[in-house]
């Protein structure tokens, strides 16, 4: 799909930096909640790393 639509390496990489970072997020919080784990802590903390660290390298890789 990505070849067809020709999208850029800068945004497959973006996409795949998010999809990395938030990669079994459910099953993850089940886990650690299962342990006795705040599941809403867990789950803020991952997908708020997620959107800074793409944030981060968007504004650091600028597009040519």
């Amino acid at each position: 799909m990505a070849q067809q639509k020709g999208l850029p390496a800068r945004e497959l990489f973006l996409m795949g930096l998010f999809l990395a970072t938030c990669h079994s997020v459910i099953e993850d919080i089940l886990i650690f909640v299962v342990i006795g784990g705040n599941g809403f802590a867990i789950l803020g903390v991952r997908l708020g790393l997620a959107v800074f660290l793409t944030g981060l390298m968007a504004r650091v890789w600028k597009p040519a």
